[in-house]
């Protein structure tokens, strides 16, 4: 898996869909771990993707598929998740702070004690950050945590015991 972990290393997304779509035989592909800082990868494919523990800060992940990712322990630091899609990820414990979640899917997420933190007064408002996300069918029990700025228009302050459907508007 060394070539692949490579080209995502590099933030070659073209190239890195293009293998995957050529060698759909590929069963686990393992970047846990992994530390990214400053890359775009939007458009990527890390569907099924195992992403255990990795670091990532201030990354472009717009119009990521993420379904079937195993993202458990991951930390996102200020990245764009616009247009991303989520279906069946696993988020458990994974915390994504100050990221831009702007119509971004989450169908039936798996998000145990997942940290969602939303920017801070510097930036855009916490319900911008999170507009027109969809929860929808998302398994988010009570140990998931939003903590969105306070003082702000359109902002709230943390949410415990979410409900397990969720559309900001």
């Amino acid at each position: 898996m060394g070539y692949l972990a490579d080209l995502f290393q590099e933030g070659k997304v073209q190239e890195f869909n293009a293998y995957r779509k050529k060698h759909p035989d590929i069963d686990l592909i393992d970047l846990s771990g992994v530390e990214v800082n400053g890359k775009s990868f939007s458009g990527i494919d890390l569907s099924g993707v195992a992403l255990f523990e990795a670091h990532f800060a201030n990354c472009d992940f717009s119009e990521a598929d993420f379904s079937g990712a195993e993202l458990r322990g991951a930390f996102f630091g200020a990245c764009n998740f616009t247009h991303a899609q989520f279906g069946n990820a696993n988020c458990q414990k994974a915390k994504f702070i100050g990221c831009v979640m702007r119509e971004a899917s989450f169908m039936v997420l798996s998000a145990e004690e997942a940290l969602f933190i939303g920017r801070d007064e510097n930036f855009l408002p916490a319900r911008q950050y999170l507009e027109r996300s969809e929860f929808e069918r998302a398994h988010i029990n009570p140990q998931v945590t939003f903590v969105m700025p306070i003082g702000r228009p359109g902002a709230e302050t943390k949410h415990q015991n979410a409900p397990t459907t969720r559309t900001l508007q």
